[in-house]
Formats: C-alpha cells, structure tokens, sequence
C-alpha cells in the first residue's frame, strides 16, 4: 500500500510543478499582452464594453414545434399519388 501512497505522491506533485509553471506563464503573457496593448495605445476598456453591447448568440433557436401531421393523410403528396397510381397499373397488367 506504501508505493500506491508514493505513486500517488509524485503524481501530486507533478501536478503541483505544472500548475506553478502554467501560473507563471500566464502571467508572463498578460504581461507581454498589456505591454503590447500600452505600445499600439489599445484601450481594452473600450474593447469590453464594445463585446458587451454587441454580443450575438453563436447559433440560434432553429427547432420548430411539430406540425398537424393530418395534412398529409388528407392532402397526398405528389410522390404518395404517383405511388398509388403506378400500385393501380401493377395490378392490370397480366403476365402470360
């Protein structure tokens, strides 16, 4: 049971040097980020308030309620009623 403890142990900590290193360069970025912004004079106050205002949905609502099906048993299509008709010629002609 002790080298389950130990193997989980160095997994922790593994995880542990990760996190420090990913902290770490994050930080380096957003501070390469902001020296960036200062240089072009980006003003990303401005750059919120803007994605704030104009945010649009990424898909919209597309699903529509299920129609009254009885049309369609009332109302043949042209496809059900070339069906029918060509059931009604199968059924004249005779083979000899």
């Amino acid at each position: 049971m002790s080298r389950k403890v130990e193997e989980l142990e160095a997994t922790i900590s593994e995880l542990e040097s990760t996190v420090q290193g990913l902290t770490e360069e994050l930080v380096d970025t957003k501070e390469k980020l902001r020296v960036i912004e200062e240089e072009l004079g980006i003003d990303v106050s401005e750059i919120d308030q803007h994605r704030s205002v104009n945010v649009e949905p990424e898909y919209e609502n597309t699903v529509e309620p299920p129609q009254n099906d009885t049309n369609q048993v009332d109302n043949p299509t042209a496809d059900q009623k070339s069906t029918e008709a060509d059931e009604r010629i199968e059924e004249d002609i005779i083979v000899a």
